[in-house]
């Protein structure tokens, strides 16, 4: 009897494990939920993931209900599309991005599932609890190759459409784009791009870390054969630079800047610059909008007092 590891500890797992390059052909086509848990001996194997105790599984029946209080179980009697779970060992699957994203779909609010999907579309993922290099980083999440993209994850949501949260996973993949690299990045195209009454400003998506391969002319003081814009519109030839305040001194920071910035220039790609600081500050943040939909021709068209409101809400949940 397999264990089904699902929900909140799946996510865990794919927090845990997303530092190492998973094999895709781990997914398998078609598991058969299990009506009861396995013995002691599978649970004791769900330990080595380090997973957080109760773990959570999903299971085929109320008769897997009773259970030891290491284990919380969501029952599920529906079939489950082909590539719903990735296999772990002999015993234990876990649940694919795709039917995670779903999972969460249903605890999670629609500000909190369009975030975790740019995460599983991106290429970061947060430091989990349980991970013992947390505290040993500063920025609370780290590098890693795609876990899957909008199109796989709205295939997917397409296949299940009888399951009752199908409908919010999909309105929220409306608002999630790929290759998002870092948290505050995903905030800052949040912020940006949902719709007024969520709290957005309603720019239209940006295509993100985009490649953008300079002139001949400007390439010999950039010394780059392209750059990566992170967010990007190439109808309005505008990329928006975050400035994640890394560098090692404010004046390697002031040449690496005005390099790329000439180059991209002279390529036709007008820039701006938001700093950490910027996104954070409510009346910052507003004129840095302002900013970017006027060179987008966009017109912004919020109604007050409840545009404001929401706005902070939104930025309450974002950023704490």
């Amino acid at each position: 009897m397999e264990l089904c590891i699902s929900h909140q500890s799946a996510l865990q797992y794919w927090r845990l494990q997303g530092k190492t390059q998973w094999d895709h052909r781990r997914r398998l086509r078609r598991v058969n939920l299990p009506t009861c848990l396995p013995d002691a001996t599978v649970l004791n194997q769900a330990d080595a993931l380090g997973l957080s105790r109760p773990i959570q599984v999903v299971v085929n029946g109320a008769e897997a209900r009773r259970k030891p209080k290491s284990i919380r179980c969501r029952v599920n009697s529906r079939i489950l599309p082909e590539g719903s779970f990735i296999n772990v060992s002999d015993k234990i699957v876990v649940s694919s991005p795709e039917l995670c994203f779903l999972q969460l779909a249903r605890d999670l609010s629609l500000v909190k599932l369009i975030e975790l999907g740019f995460e599983f579309c991106g290429t970061y993922s947060m430091y989990d609890a349980n991970d013992p290099i947390k505290n040993q980083v500063d920025q609370g999440f780290y590098t890693r190759s795609k876990l899957t993209t909008t199109k796989k994850l709205r295939a997917y949501v397409d296949q299940a459409s009888a399951f009752h949260s199908c409908r919010k996973a999909a309105y929220a993949i409306d608002f999630i784009t790929d290759d998002s690299a870092s948290p505050m990045e995903t905030i800052l195209v949040m912020l940006l791009t949902l719709p007024y009454r969520i709290g957005g400003y309603k720019i239209k998506m940006p295509e993100l870390n985009k490649r953008v391969v300079p002139k001949k002319t400007a390439q010999p003081g950039a010394g780059n054969a392209y750059y990566k814009c992170d967010l990007y519109w190439p109808d309005a030839g505008l990329a928006v630079e975050y400035d994640s305040d890394q560098y090692h001194s404010q004046v390697e920071r002031i040449a690496s800047d005005s390099r790329r910035r000439n180059s991209l220039l002279a390529t036709g790609v007008d820039v701006v610059t938001v700093t950490n600081e910027q996104i954070k500050n409510y009346f910052d943040f507003r004129t840095i909008a302002r900013q970017i939909a006027g060179k987008l021709g966009k017109r912004l068209q919020y109604m007050e007092p409840g545009f404001s409101t929401a706005n902070r809400k939104l930025r309450k949940l974002l950023l704490g």
